[in-house]
């Protein structure tokens, strides 16, 4: 048996991350030679596995030093700190300008920043978000997306200087075995007091499988146009009824709320209706009073409403051939089937 030739290389950062096992494993198969950047020494095995060389490091570290990088080599930045604290922006940021100093000092010039479709700013449900729209302004609780628009403008800002030729991807929600917290956000959507009251059941929530999304970034870096930014979600239009109730027949049991809750939950869905009624008769043109309504429980709760929301990949189809086919059904039913698991079965699964 001949070992295949890896005729390119691949950093990615993150390599022990949801999206980053995904990552490896799919540039493993399609021939990459691939160096994963992890952050703790007890994920080496499990990158390893995937078919990728394992590194330990810390972006956060300026002195960081990978020796494997060359002028060739293709980078993906997934490297992100999930923490809801203040100091993740700062930290994230600091991550990627490290990175930035990295690939200036050793001659790579290719990356592909992968962001989120959370940076879009609120709009009205009938609009379509695609990358002509206006980018967030981050409330102040909401240090996530802060993050993604500081390392965003932090990766531009090099792209512009000539240091080297970026492409951002932004994904939707991703599902798919291997993320611990995917059943945890789950039963969040289907129980927030916040969502419930804003009856924001029959809204889209844009989603996206992790395979086909590995498969999307590969092609981003091969085909994608330099100094693009690119959504990518699911071509099929989910409400967050359907989502959760594939999450339930996949197995996930469903939150019973407490009659307490359940009550003032009724109770908030009847006010909002009655603040929006002159919207709802066309007698003002604007969203009425709902989203200042929304907007004082997202503020207590430090966490959006899932406003209603239409993706569009059509500059992705356009420039590598960006599908969003893949079967949300099915991801949901593996998501669930990994979580149920034992530990050592779900390292086996996903290598």
């Amino acid at each position: 048996m001949t070992t295949p030739v890896r005729s390119r290389h691949a950093l990615v950062t993150g390599a022990a991350g949801f999206i980053g096992r995904h990552l490896i494993r799919e540039l493993a198969s399609s021939g990459w030679a691939i160096t994963g950047l992890v952050r703790n020494s007890n994920q080496l095995e499990i990158v390893s596995a995937l078919g990728a060389t394992a590194v330990v490091g810390d972006l956060r570290d300026a002195s960081l030093e990978l020796g494997s990088l060359d002028p060739k080599t293709v980078v993906f930045h997934l490297a992100a700190d999930l923490t809801t604290l203040p100091q993740g922006v700062a930290d994230g940021q600091k991550a990627t300008e490290n990175l930035i100093t990295m690939m200036k000092n050793h001659g790579p010039r290719r990356l592909i920043h992968v962001s989120s479709a959370a940076v879009h700013s609120p709009h009205h449900a009938s609009a379509i978000v695609d990358e002509n729209c206006p980018l967030a302004t981050p409330l102040g609780w909401d240090h996530y997306v802060a993050q993604k628009l500081a390392s965003e403008a932090t990766v531009m800002k090099a792209h512009h200087e000539g240091v080297l030729e970026a492409t951002i991807v932004r994904p939707a929600k991703v599902l798919g075995p291997g993320d611990r917290t995917l059943i945890p956000w789950a039963n969040k959507l289907a129980s927030w007091f916040g969502g419930t009251v804003a009856s924001d059941w029959d809204c889209r929530h844009p989603v996206v499988v992790a395979d086909e999304l590995a498969r999307g970034l590969i092609a981003s870096a091969e085909r994608g146009s330099i100094g693009r930014a690119y959504y990518l979600a699911a071509a099929r239009q989910m409400t967050k009824r359907q989502l959760i109730g594939t999450f339930v027949a996949a197995g996930m049991l469903p939150l019973r709320p407490s009659a307490t809750k359940a009550l003032a939950a009724a109770i908030g869905v009847r006010a909002v209706r009655v603040v929006d009624t002159p919207w709802r008769k066309e007698l003002i043109q604007s969203h009425g009073p709902r989203l200042a309504v929304l907007e004082v429980l997202e503020r207590r709760a430090q966490r959006h409403v899932d406003h209603d929301c239409v993706i569009s990949t059509q500059r992705a189809a356009e420039d590598f051939g960006w599908t969003g086919d893949c079967d949300i059904d099915q991801a949901i039913r593996d998501a669930v089937q990994w979580q149920l698991m034992s530990d050592q079965t779900r390292a086996q699964a996903l290598s």
